[in-house]
């Protein structure tokens, strides 16, 4: 939001959940923007901007039993896996992949856990930021009747 308007969200995991969530169930998304350095994968930054692309991809993998800080929930386990390219004079230029599982829990509408792969990064602004991720879990939760 911006002050009281909506702003269109065009980041990562935009389209994470798929409904409805079936097993085996696979969808994608393509990010395209300009970043300034080297972006995923590489050790070099530039001052240019360069063009990035970011595959995304879902899939439900089943359901489980997980164990959380806030208890035991049954939810479904989706693989997101992230590949990226930097376009240069030759082409497109893989950047590398990366995966990371997150837990859906119906009863809580939401997110229970998440787990990313070692060593997962992330670009996380036009600027080239570049961000480690760690794993993560639901501490408490509460449903407003």
């Amino acid at each position: 939001m911006e002050g009281d308007q909506r702003k269109a969200y065009n980041g990562f995991r935009k389209k994470i959940l798929n409904f409805p969530l079936t097993l085996e169930k696979q969808w994608k998304d393509l990010i395209q923007r300009d970043e300034l350095g080297g972006g995923r994968g590489l050790g070099s930054l530039t001052v240019l901007k360069t063009a990035f692309e970011y595959q995304e991809t879902f899939r439900v993998l089943g359901w489980e039993e997980v164990e959380v800080r806030a208890g035991k929930f049954k939810a479904i386990k989706l693989e997101y896996k992230i590949e990226g390219a930097m376009r240069s004079g030759i082409g497109w230029i893989p950047q590398g992949e990366a995966k990371a599982w997150y837990w859906y829990a119906p009863e809580v509408k939401n997110f229970v856990k998440c787990q990313y792969e070692k060593g997962y990064n992330e670009v996380i602004d036009e600027k080239g930021k570049v961000e480690a991720r760690e794993n993560w879990e639901l501490v408490s939760h509460e449903l407003k009747k």
